[in-house]
């Protein structure tokens, strides 16, 4: 293990980026309680990395028309400028797209200089924002989940219509301006936590889009990270929709006090079927 941590270090000192054939090459700490964090390359970059890129193609604004909903996180803005970002993305909201913005891990580093352009930028561009607690308390300074979406969906320039704080093992908030919602996690014999954010993210767009209903949304969004506790890694290992089912399912049949209600279990379970997912 010390001498692939050691080549990898290496690696990413490098100050070239790999050739168009290859993606990016990120290592994942995972710690024995399942929390994790993440070492890239472009750790070791100037930001944004692209800076040579003036504006996006044909074909990326089509696509960006076209879309329904646009998932965005902090890591965007390690590669692009948010003076391209931000427009494209007000063009899709103009064609009707839904932005959703997770800031991750550059919530807490993106304090200053372009950093916090680019995340000054997004809070007022995105119609649903996903925060952990330390990314709530970094991006707004509110210790409070409450406190922290109220800060979010005050903003003076912003359009935010809901904030999901994520809280690990212990379930997660959607706060609306109108409404504070809670849904304790599903109990799980999770193995790591890597993935488990963006797998929610998923849940939160398909909620959000299509029935924009919070507690059924939330529930999913919970079940979904809690199946993708349960495997090790991220990738190919994160929640099927058979697994999600079973889960929901489970809750339905066996609801109890620790976890979400069978109704919102059903409810999760019918805006699952929206999905048209196939498959395990």
């Amino acid at each position: 293990m010390a001498e692939s941590i050691a080549e990898f270090v290496a690696l990413v000192s490098e100050d070239h980026l790999p050739d168009g054939l290859e993606t990016l090459v990120v290592l994942t700490f995972v710690k024995p309680d399942g929390d994790h964090s993440y070492c890239s390359r472009y750790d070791f970059l100037q930001h944004p990395v692209f800076t040579g890129i003036q504006t996006l193609t044909k074909e990326a604004h089509e696509m960006l028309r076209a879309a329904r909903a646009i998932y965005i996180d902090g890591y965007v803005f390690d590669e692009l400028p948010s003076s391209i970002v931000a427009p494209a993305l007000k063009q899709a909201q103009r064609a009707g797209a839904s932005v959703f913005f997770d800031p991750g891990p550059r919530g807490s580093t993106g304090q200053k200089g372009p950093g916090c352009t680019a995340l000054t930028a997004m809070l007022d561009i995105a119609d649903v924002v996903l925060l952990t607690e330390e990314e709530a308390l970094a991006v707004t300074g509110m210790a409070k989940p409450s406190a922290a979406a109220r800060a979010v969906l005050e903003r003076p320039q912003g359009r935010a219509q809901w904030v999901v704080v994520k809280l690990g093992r212990a379930g997660s908030w959607l706060f609306t301006t109108s409404q504070a919602l809670y849904q304790p996690a599903f109990q799980v014999e999770a193995k790591d936590s890597v993935g488990c954010g963006d797998s929610m993210a998923a849940a939160m767009v398909l909620g959000f889009i299509h029935s924009g209903c919070p507690a059924a949304t939330l529930t999913l969004a919970n079940a979904v990270g809690g199946v993708t506790a349960m495997g090790a890694g991220a990738g190919r290992n994160v929640a099927r929709h058979q697994q999600v089912a079973v889960l929901l399912q489970r809750g339905i049949d066996q609801a109890d006090h620790s976890g979400p209600s069978a109704s919102d279990c059903q409810a999760a379970l019918d805006l699952m079927s929206l999905s048209g997912a196939q498959g395990p």
